[in-house]
């Protein structure tokens, strides 16, 4: 059991995302370059108050061993992998919520760099490797898919009703200075793609 006091924000801090080595961001002079290449302090593709900014890589470090992951293919023709506990914003009943990625479904709606897609196909695999990136915002574009720096992985002993809490306040920390739209207008093509 834990006992005595522990901040929201450490846990919240100390929660990983990880992704496949190979996942793209985008750097400061335009150019886009693989997670496994980032280093703390880079300056990486971001989002907040509905702009998008460079915000900087607080954590970022690559980890071998088995992970299960989910590797999402979207309506757009983008793709991702990140490991299972990743938590992923999707667009849901007119408001944005964080799920973690072993609970996306196909036909979920995510937000991309330019417009939204939907989620047409996914895979489970183990990967051998996985990069952790966080920024200071906790946002960022991976592969142009907005996505957390997050990952639902708390420790083991925290109990239940501390869980929720923290996982209220990860949905807080990252959607409380995003102005997301009510509505969203879907293309042609996304619309045959998509069943809310």
């Amino acid at each position: 059991m834990v006992t005595g006091n522990i901040s929201i924000n450490t846990l919240v801090k100390s929660a990983l995302l990880c992704f496949d080595e190979n996942t793209k961001v985008q750097i400061t002079n335009g150019t886009t370059i693989s997670a496994n290449q980032l280093c703390k302090g880079d300056k990486i593709l971001s989002k907040e108050n509905d702009e998008k900014f460079y915000d900087e890589v607080v954590n970022c470090e690559i980890l071998e061993g088995d992970f299960p992951a989910q590797k999402f293919v979207f309506s757009n023709g983008k793709s991702i992998t990140v490991t299972s506990n990743h938590l992923m914003i999707i667009f849901t009943e007119n408001h944005f919520e964080m799920v973690p990625a072993k609970e996306i479904q196909i036909n979920d709606v995510m937000c991309f760099k330019y417009g939204i897609s939907t989620i047409l196909e996914i895979s489970d695999l183990l990967l051998d490797k996985k990069v952790h990136v966080n920024t200071k915002s906790g946002l960022f574009y991976a592969n142009e898919l907005l996505t957390t720096g997050l990952c639902e992985n708390l420790p083991k002993n925290l109990p239940d009703l501390a869980k929720n809490v923290v996982k209220k306040h990860m949905n807080n920390y990252l959607l409380e200075n995003m102005e997301f739209p009510d509505s969203i207008t879907l293309s042609v093509d996304q619309k045959q793609h998509l069943t809310i």
